[in-house]
């Protein structure tokens, strides 16, 4: 169903509109419009001075698609709100849109940009034009038409900065992607489009290695594709440079620079942690320990199973010293000893300043535990303690990192 929503004003006029290279008349622009838009169809919006004064207009056309919907004037925020819920509520899921706003009063020509964002977002409309016969860029006297401009590019401003806002605090560029893609033929904003996808699914699976390798080139990516996407420049150019800030903040070289490694994932700590993501943020808090600790000792980080176990066995020790734990062996318990440390663990134990911040944070990082297991365990971490331990760990956490200069 293709439906038009056009607004009447209290004085019908002659006018000639240009559209494209043709011209067409009307009394009303919705009069004119009816010779060049095709619709299943047209709604007329009226207020009780436009139905006695230009709605007869339209009725002369003795057309069956054609039909009036009474609005209020709109003087009051109430009124306004009223016009929101008759328009909305004459649009179903999918339908297409087709808006007029050349006669539109006051602020109705502006309102009709959140209509379309929301009747985008919430009943997946598709607005196929926001038309606007601009009557003042016309002069009847030296026989200059009035140009018809469709408006809907800027509609589409709303959906940039939402897709753009929801990437940048959830990590989920599908949207943008998708948007980015959209025209197989450009070739650049399909291969930045591709390279989103990449980020998006790495931030939100929580794959820092491919998160820091692919961040490295999003911004060349983005930068190639601004030619290509000229007709959205300025949204693009916001998205472009928001995102590029936030997720260029996660490249790195792990390879050739494990420490700067270390602080790029930091970065993505604190982030998945200061946008609600604590699963992500607990689980790469966790590892990121690990290797923290591995790369403090002098040691190389080495992510196969055994030296990995090793140094997971050296950190989770020192949590374990002095209570009682069982024997893998025998099944007995025991008081677990420092001489029973490993001999990572015992120099952490001797040496260490920082020893008991290790301690707390292994223990806080039970958090990770908690979280992956689903509330599937007895007595099982309530949400309170959840948060409650989450943001005692954080900072500490970034205090262990900034004394080993393992975050900015």
């Amino acid at each position: 169903m293709r439906k038009v929503i056009t607004f009447l004003g209290k004085y019908p006029k002659e006018t000639q509109y240009k559209f494209g290279d043709n011209f067409y008349g009307g009394r009303v622009f919705a009069e004119a419009m009816r010779q060049f838009v095709s619709f299943d169809e047209m709604l007329v919006f009226v207020t009780e001075e436009a139905r006695t004064d230009a709605l007869p207009v339209l009725a002369e056309l003795n057309d069956t698609r054609i039909r009036d919907v009474p609005i209020p004037r709109g003087e009051s925020a109430a009124e306004m709100w009223k016009i929101f819920e008759i328009i909305t509520n004459q649009v179903n899921e999918g339908e297409t849109v087709i808006f007029d706003i050349t006669h539109g009063l006051r602020s109705l020509p502006f309102l009709v940009f959140l209509f379309a964002a929301y009747l985008r977002s919430a009943k997946r409309v598709n607005i196929e034009a926001i038309y606007y016969g601009a009557l003042e860029l016309g002069d009847s006297k030296i026989n200059k038409p009035a140009p018809v401009i469709d408006l809907s590019p800027f509609s589409k401003m709303f959906d940039w900065l939402t897709a753009t806002d929801q990437f940048i605090q959830t990590g989920d560029a599908r949207r943008l992607a998708q948007m980015l893609g959209a025209d197989a033929s450009k070739k650049a904003a399909v291969r930045a489009s591709q390279k989103l996808s990449q980020v998006s699914l790495a931030a939100f699976l929580c794959q820092p290695f491919t998160l820091m390798r692919e961040a490295q080139t999003l911004g060349a990516a983005l930068d190639q594709a601004q030619p290509e996407l000229a007709e959205q420049t300025l949204p693009f150019d916001v998205m472009r440079e928001q995102i590029t800030q936030t997720f260029g903040a996660f490249g790195a070289d792990w390879a050739q620079d494990s420490a700067e490694g270390l602080r790029a994932q930091f970065r993505m700590i604190e982030w998945y942690y200061h946008n609600n993501q604590l699963i992500q943020a607990m689980t790469l808090a966790r590892e990121w320990l690990i290797s923290a600790v591995t790369l403090r000792l002098g040691l190389a980080i080495d992510l196969t199973s055994d030296p990995r176990r090793q140094m997971e066995r050296a950190v989770s020790g020192l949590a374990l010293v002095g209570h009682k734990v069982r024997d893998d062996g025998t099944g007995e318990k025991y008081v677990f000893q420092a001489s029973d440390l490993n001999a990572h663990g015992r120099i952490i134990y001797d040496t260490w300043a920082e020893r008991d911040d290790l301690i707390f944070l292994w223990q806080a990082a039970d958090i990770r535990n908690a979280l992956n297991h689903a509330e599937h365990k007895k007595d099982a971490m309530s949400l309170a303690k959840i948060l409650k331990n989450s943001d005692a760990m954080m900072p500490r956490l970034r205090a262990l990192a900034v004394q080993w200069n393992f975050a900015d």
